[in-house]
């Protein structure tokens, strides 16, 4: 089961100034409640969110599968040339609009969703299979600065797309 991270929820009730829900949603671990919260967030506007989300998810999914090593090798399990897909019927954008049980979820062309979750994920993945299993992947992705990295740190990937870092030291 693929699910947008509580991360993401989270960043997009910060960008609402809605902090009541952000309150409720790192307040709870249950994912069908935060969905919940997510679908009420105060001055939403559909528009800012469609230009801004998709780098949310990626950064909720990197984070999600670097910080658990379980779902870090089960994502790494997967076939290098695979694609990810959100079968979810009721979510058009984050997922395809088809159960799994549809035969039209195997045929991109037939899905009725634009799948932003499973190809940000299948980002994570091919991201994240380019670092080796003894080396970990560091990101400052969307982040204006880099915080001290620990030179006993064992670093072969840093990702910083869309970071305001314009120059990086690395001894």
């Amino acid at each position: 089961l693929l699910w947008i991270p509580r991360t993401t929820i989270i960043r997009k009730a910060l960008l609402f100034n809605d902090y009541s829900s952000h309150k409720k949603i790192i307040s709870t671990n249950n994912l069908q409640e935060i969905s919940q919260i997510s679908k009420h967030i105060t001055n939403f506007d559909r528009e800012k969110w469609d230009k801004i989300s998709y780098k949310f998810a990626y950064e909720g999914n990197l984070y999600k599968f670097t910080q658990n090593d379980k779902l870090f090798e089960t994502l790494l399990s997967s076939k290098p040339d695979s694609l990810f897909v959100c079968c979810d019927p009721n979510d058009p954008k984050y997922g395809i609009g088809l159960t799994l049980q549809d035969s039209k979820c195997r045929n991109p062309f037939e899905w009725k969703g634009h799948n932003l979750l499973g190809f940000q994920i299948t980002k994570v993945r091919d991201i994240l299979f380019k670092a080796t299993s003894n080396c970990k992947y560091v990101s400052y992705a969307y982040m204006n600065h880099v915080p001290t990295i620990i030179s006993s740190q064992c670093i072969e990937s840093i990702d910083l797309i869309s970071s305001g870092i314009t120059q990086l030291n690395l001894q």
